[in-house]
């Protein structure tokens, strides 16, 4: 008999009617002959409705107290969700972290999960019921941790690499698209995507999945499904065999609120790249693009893009710093944007960094940094250019 995992996202907890249409859901998959095990993200508005009673001590509260806090909403999601399957005649147990037998590292917040013991799973699966897990907990030296972000569906992955599951299902808002409907509404449904451009949708800011689950399916080969609870249609995350090759670029992507800071330097020798990030990085500083700038009889300079959430604390560690790191100015230039094409395909297909570039140059839409990889080129642009960039772009590769 197969398995199959299924991940349900908050979203499907908004209301009784959608709890209902997920019973229902996980129901067919049940009455088709498979073992179900159903891994419960949490209930909507949880942290505003699970932090409001202690939200002025929140500050100061110890991060176990938090991550036991937090962790409860994913516990009454399995509950719900097993109970509304009950309600359908069916037979259906709710699991914490702990009684499924899930081990993590020993940090209370954004724990990582390390093993899965699945012998209550399998005995419960034996029996027939529709297993439902609470998604963000985890148990370290018998102590409860959260998951955090990513984490219901890191779990779903690793249990269906546990459990040998035919795939994970992942029941989100929507399925993948070639771009963000809400400014191209023409963007279409992919029918499956690699997990290569999957992780690269996903760090640019597709919410639908995060990195670290699609890290953990490609190093497993876990195949996903992903797709609304209300549509019949979805996409597939998996690896490149029997992928569609005809498209060279597969997706447009963008991410608005980026910074653009640069450092500059007298001279040559007083440029430390390896002491400027790994100073940034000791911070909890996230750099993306990073330009180096370096002409004869001018300033050496160092230019970097951040988010803007941290561009005072990565403009107060540069200050704190500048004597130790050796730089005589910093700058930045604010109301920016990171617009990205991705494809699996464009590593053998010379000329697309050049097509984009000569669009955007039509565009009359600046360029002011550049990042590449084999599967991606991104820009940053203004701001307020973003939306025509990703418009642009997407009917520059006829997506």
């Amino acid at each position: 008999m197969k398995t199959v995992v299924v991940k349900v996202g908050v979203s499907a907890m908004q209301s009784e009617e959608r709890i209902e249409q997920a019973a229902q859901y996980i129901e067919a998959l049940k009455e088709q002959g498979n073992r179900v095990v159903v891994v419960a993200s949490g209930m909507a508005k949880e942290k505003s409705t699970l932090l409001a009673p202690i939200a002025k001590w929140t500050a100061n509260a110890l991060q176990r107290e938090q991550a036991m806090l937090m962790a409860t909403s994913s516990q009454i999601a399995a509950s719900s969700l097993a109970v509304a399957l009950q309600a359908r005649g069916h037979a259906s147990t709710a699991l914490t972290a702990q009684q499924a037998g899930v081990k993590t590292d020993a940090k209370y917040q954004h724990a990582r999960i390390t093993a899965i013991q699945t012998t209550k799973i399998e005995t419960l699966l034996a029996q027939g019921s529709i297993v439902t897990i609470a998604g963000r907990q985890g148990v370290a030296n018998g102590e409860l941790t959260y998951l955090g972000d990513g984490g219901s569906a890191t779990l779903a992955v690793a249990l269906a690499h546990y459990l040998q599951a035919t795939h994970v299902i992942v029941l989100a808002k929507d399925s993948i698209y070639t771009a963000d409907q809400a400014i191209i509404p023409r963007a279409q449904r992919m029918a499956e995507i690699s997990f290569d451009e999957m992780l690269e949708f996903a760090h640019l800011g597709a919410n639908l999945l995060h990195p670290r689950s699609v890290e953990l399916a490609k190093k497993y080969n876990v195949k996903i499904f992903i797709q609304a609870l209300t549509e019949q249609h979805g996409t597939w995350v998996k690896g490149e065999k029997d992928m569609e090759k005809e498209m060279i670029v597969r997706g447009v992507a963008y991410e608005a609120d980026i910074v653009r800071l640069t450092v500059g330097y007298d001279s040559n020798q007083e440029v430390s790249l390896a002491s400027l990030f790994t100073t940034l990085a000791k911070h909890h500083i996230n750099v993306d693009i990073i330009v180096q700038a370096t002409m004869h009889q001018a300033a050496q300079t160092v230019s970097f893009s951040i988010e803007k959430t941290q561009f005072a604390e990565a403009l107060k560690v540069l200050e704190d710093n500048k004597q130790q790191l050796g730089f005589t100015f910093a700058d930045f230039e604010i109301g920016l944007a990171k617009v990205s094409i991705i494809g699996s395909a464009m590593a053998s297909n010379p000329g697309v960094a050049a097509s984009m570039f000569d669009r955007l140059r039509k565009e009359k839409i600046a360029v002011k940094m550049v990042s590449t990889s084999e599967i991606k080129v991104s820009v940053v642009v203004p701001q307020e250019d973003m939306v025509r960039a990703a418009q642009a772009l997407h009917d520059e590769y006829h997506l």
